[in-house]
């Protein structure tokens, strides 16, 4: 059932009789390999990080007991983190969010709020990436929440600054604002430069924003100086254009080019191509713009075809799209102005398709796609054949993924990725079924698995219990929180015994459920599934296999959760395969309220 990784089922273990092994020592050997592996996707050397990340899975795989020490636990969700990090930078997003979640679910277990912040700042920033900016948003709260009960200033810092960035992206200016100069005065008491300087550009862009230029130059020269002494040739670039930027804005035109060129001077090495190819798109934009002004500087080349051309260049090269379709459009208005319409027309469409792979890159809102695509279609209407055609497709979505999934796929999103930090999940099976289904007609038996699970569907329906799959003779369902009026274990133990007592067929039932946090998504490219990943999915469906006949056998967490609704009954240590032995409970009925 579970997609993730997992080294730990001890099916695949060796485990030596009468041995005693100091798993605080294979702890310090499983942090080397993950300090190895780290350093090695920093500098992107991935061969070598595979190496350290084998040679962890060797040794999960070998010490699955060495799961209950901390130090041991607290590595294995470092491994996933790295792991996660790995993915990220190899743009393999879905695998890196469940990696993340898996490394998250483990550092909440342990109670490490150092390593909980450290893992949602990475969701965060791999969520901004992908255009999830509420998402970020909140993964960025609970990082802060979490480093301020743990006074890491450092890292308290750098989070407000991610933050304060990302208020600035979305043009929420105020929030940027204050964001980041508490970033600011979180840095400057424990004098970190590097984050101070940043801050300080930031904030200088957010002064231009908002057309306090003498201010916005005064943050830019203090972020330059501080990078400068730092030797951060990105910062300094960075910095520098945004005081061209300033003087561009405050009509300085000549010491806005200026600066705009002694840029160039710095990023002729092959490492800032980046910022070369974006230094040559501002001269073009800044030379067009004065054109249209007729404004005409003596010691600028007045040709801005030929800088866009030079961004194009070097954008097609690093196959960087936003800064390609850009540079497009600023072509297609160049060639227009001298009268060559088909190279204008050629640059424009490839703008257009740029734009439209853009808006699909960063999950734009499907309305924005549609625009862009009746642009390129000329407008075309879709016809009414096309409009039934959709409206059927969605009715189907609407019956094999959950009602609020359904939508976010009609809305365009993808990937759907979620980190559900509480739900219910139930599995049920039928007893017996492999022997009954031998002595069975094929098709006497698929009507009976239908009209049963139809059943178990419209139960399901009555209690507000979202259906996950069938596999084989078994169910699998979920509850979630819907309703401040009763918690989803609940209503899920209230479907378990209604499974049991009023669906009518010759089969018996077996049920198990358990309560806690899930990674759930949508996976596939054609016949895709909603599907749920984690511990929690592991020992329900365990749970389930070490029930007895007509009976609800959930675990102790859930048991905590209903044991004022429901009445009962303690069954002992039970072990399930792969997660060792737990206490569990049969349910045996509800309670009756008392009257007053």
């Amino acid at each position: 059932m579970n997609n993730i990784l997992d080294p730990f089922d001890s099916s695949f273990a060796f485990q030596p009789q009468n041995v005693t092994i100091d798993y605080s020592e294979i702890a310090t050997t499983l942090q080397l390999f993950n300090d190895s592996a780290f350093d090695s996707i920093v500098s992107s050397n991935f061969t070598d990080a595979d190496t350290s990340l084998h040679q962890l899975q060797i040794l999960f795989t070998k010490h699955p007991q060495g799961l209950s020490n901390v130090d041991f636990r607290l590595q294995q969700g470092r491994y996933f983190n790295i792991l996660g990090i790995k993915h990220w930078m190899q743009q393999q997003f879905q695998q890196a969010f469940l990696h993340y979640t898996t490394a998250l679910e483990i550092f909440e277990i342990l109670g490490s709020d150092k390593f909980v912040a450290l893992v949602c700042n990475n969701i965060a920033n791999l969520q901004r990436n992908l255009g999830n900016y509420k998402s970020a948003i909140d993964y960025f709260k609970i990082a802060i929440n979490k480093l301020d009960v743990t006074n890491d200033l450092v890292n308290l810092s750098k989070t407000y600054l991610n933050l304060g960035i990302l208020y600035q992206t979305l043009e929420l200016n105020e929030f940027a604002k204050e964001t980041l100069l508490k970033a600011l005065h979180l840095a400057e008491k424990i004098e970190q430069n590097d984050t101070i300087a940043t801050c300080y550009q930031h904030l200088s862009i957010q002064a231009r924003t908002k057309k306090e230029y003498e201010l916005s130059l005064d943050f830019a020269h203090k972020a330059l100086t501080m990078f400068q002494a730092l030797d951060n040739p990105v910062g300094i670039i960075e910095t520098m254009s945004s005081i061209a930027n300033v003087y561009y804005c405050q009509e300085e035109f000549e010491k806005s080019f200026e600066k705009y060129f002694e840029i160039l001077s710095l990023t002729d090495k092959s490492q800032f191509r980046y910022q070369q190819a974006n230094t040559y798109y501002n001269i073009a934009a800044n030379i067009q713009a004065l054109q249209v002004k007729n404004i005409v500087l003596s010691a600028v080349e007045f040709d801005y075809g030929h800088y866009a051309q030079l961004a194009y260049d070097i954008a097609e090269e690093l196959d960087n799209i936003a800064l390609k379709a850009d540079a497009c459009k600023s072509l297609a208005e160049y060639f227009d102005s001298i009268n060559e319409y088909q190279r204008s027309v050629e640059f424009y469409k490839e703008y257009l398709q740029l734009t439209k792979e853009q808006l699909r890159n960063e999950s734009k809102a499907t309305a924005e796609q549609f625009v862009l695509e009746t642009t390129l279609a000329e407008l075309e209407k879709k016809s009414l054949l096309e409009q039934a055609t959709l409206k059927a497709t969605n009715d189907l979505l609407f019956k094999i993924v959950p009602e609020n999934v359904a939508k976010r796929l009609i809305a365009g999103e993808s990937p759907i990725a979620d980190y559900i930090p509480s739900l219910s999940v139930i599995f049920t099976d039928m007893v017996g079924f492999t022997s009954i289904a031998k002595s069975k007609e094929p098709s006497l038996l698929v009507s009976e698995l239908n009209e049963t699970f139809s059943q178990i569907d419209r139960i399901a329906k009555e209690y507000s219990i979202e259906k996950i799959k069938t596999i084989g003779d078994a169910y699998m369902a979920v509850s979630f929180d819907i309703t401040n009026l009763e918690h989803h274990s609940c209503r899920i133990v209230r479907f378990a015994l209604a499974i049991i007592d009023s669906v009518k067929t010759s089969f018996q039932f077996r049920v198990g459920v358990h309560t806690g946090p899930v990674v759930a998504g949508v996976i596939g490219l054609e016949r895709f599934t909603y599907d749920l990943w984690g511990d929690t999915v592991n020992v329900a469906q365990r749970l389930e296999a070490t029930s007895e006949n007509s009976t609800v056998h959930i675990s102790e967490q859930t048991y905590l959760l209903v044991k004022d609704t429901f009445e009962c009954k303690f069954v002992g240590k039970t072990s399930l395969k792969g997660i060792g032995l737990v206490n569990t409970y049969h349910v045996l009925r509800e309670k009756i309220a008392e009257l007053a």
